[in-house]
């Protein structure tokens, strides 16, 4: 929990910098690290401290990319690349082997 608490700190100190060097009255955070509870508690308080508008995706959109990243070395390592033509299929599932 105090690993938790370090980087939730230090990921709100970084969004208020960013804020006041904006100027900025609204957050949005995405990712993984939005589907982390304990921030989405400190990002509410910064919230009413600095009187801003925070937006959080709901939880099923709060993903990252480790599945990719996964699929991606898969096919590297059998060096099954794609053309630099190919098509773009967003929401394109991989299909389990077999």
């Amino acid at each position: 929990a105090s690993f938790q608490e370090a980087v939730t700190d230090v990921l709100v100190r970084k969004c208020e910098q960013a804020l006041k060097q904006t100027g900025r009255k609204t957050l949005l955070i995405g990712g993984g690290v939005a589907a982390n509870s304990r921030l989405r508690e400190k990002l509410e308080l910064l919230a009413k401290k600095r009187r801003i508008d925070v937006i959080v995706p709901p939880m099923e959109y709060c993903t990252d990319n480790a599945a990719m990243a996964a699929v991606a070395w898969e096919r590297f390592s059998l060096e099954r690349f794609a053309p630099l033509d190919v098509d773009i299929v967003p929401g394109l599932m991989r299909k389990r082997p077999g």
